[in-house]
């Protein structure tokens, strides 16, 4: 039997390179990852009886074919993109983190006349831990005013969990204490949800001192500057069928509570927001994510031209007026 009559019966492999898909993955078609935001996509590429020839990774988009990698080496300028080669035959395809653009199309590609392609089309999901104010905006940097109250979350996504090893959700027995540069709030072994949830969280608030001394690091950590939170700081858990959620509350913010809070989840994924305590002559907060946006810094006179073309303005009740940034005059 010839090549080519082995491929018409389904015998591929005995003619040379082929790609070993999951079996759930119709032949020829792409096969669907999804990864988080922020986290390491690993796309396999499995290759049976190579030989002589080469594995390329090549990324399609809708304007540019960029070729990624090479056998062993990485082409990309991109220091995100590797390629590492996992025995015995598994050429995988590393981006970390990565980002909302990377979705799309990645193509492996074997070196035979014609090439050989296997497609793996990557979407990136929500972020697997984020840190929120009151309202649920995501933010990294925020102001209070002295004596204020401070509630911010850390969002788990409950997929991203669900996509962990058990065994990260299931702490070692030997760690008896939690480390004295954070502060944890502990979860089953198994991912909870709707009334299960309920359930934990309302046994945890009950027992909650029983587990502060008693547990390991937990899943869900917090740290302030590196080290410890204030010991006025209060811990609480909840969840949804989106989200494990870990809140901390201040009820009377001064500047001890300035600093970068830092909620990391199973040691692998975390998220940081800064806090800034300022004193009565500023406002109480500002109310939206400053993350990734400049601060603004005009001259008083522009200031005052500002508030005067404000103050001609005549706007509907309803109408709100954002400000994304820090005023400074």
């Amino acid at each position: 039997m010839n090549c080519q009559c082995a491929i018409k019966y389904h015998h591929e492999r005995h003619c040379g390179p082929f790609f070993e898909e999951p079996v759930n993955v119709t032949s020829g078609a792409a096969l669907q990852v999804g990864y988080h935001l922020s986290t390491e996509a690993i796309l396999n590429c499995r290759v049976g009886m190579l030989k002589d020839k080469t594995v390329m990774w090549i990324r399609r988009t809708t304007d540019k074919v960029s070729l990624l990698t090479v056998g062993n080496n990485t082409y990309s300028g991109d220091p995100r993109i590797k390629v590492k080669f996992q025995y015995p035959n598994n050429w995988r395809l590393h981006i970390k983190p990565i980002k909302s653009d990377d979705a799309g199309l990645y193509m492996c590609q074997v070196s035979t006349h014609p090439p050989r392609v296997f497609a793996t089309n990557l979407t990136v999901l929500e972020p697997a831990v984020r840190i929120v104010d009151e309202m649920g905006y995501e933010f990294y940097d925020r102001y209070y005013k002295l004596g204020s109250t401070i509630d911010i979350s850390c969002q788990v996504s409950m997929a991203y969990l669900a996509s962990l090893p058990a065994a990260t959700l299931t702490p070692p027995s030997h760690q008896l204490q939690r480390p004295k540069a954070a502060a944890a709030i502990p979860l089953p072994a198994n991912v909870l949800s709707g009334d299960e949830l309920s359930k934990y969280d309302s046994r945890h608030s009950k027992e909650s001192n029983k587990w502060s001394d008693t547990t390991d690091s937990g899943l869900i950590s917090w740290s302030k500057d590196g080290g410890e939170l204030p010991k006025d700081i209060k811990l609480s858990f909840s969840g949804t069928k989106q989200w494990l959620i870990s809140r901390i509350s201040i009820l009377q913010a001064n500047r001890v509570h300035n600093g970068v809070y830092n909620c990391t989840v199973a040691g692998k994924q975390s998220s940081s927001a800064q806090v800034q305590v300022l004193n009565g002559e500023t406002p109480a907060a500002v109310q939206h994510n400053a993350g990734h946006r400049s601060e603004v810094t005009i001259p008083l006179a522009a200031a005052i031209v500002l508030v005067l073309l404000a103050s001609c303005s005549v706007l509907p009740d309803s109408t709100q007026i954002h400000m994304y940034g820090s005023l400074i005059v």
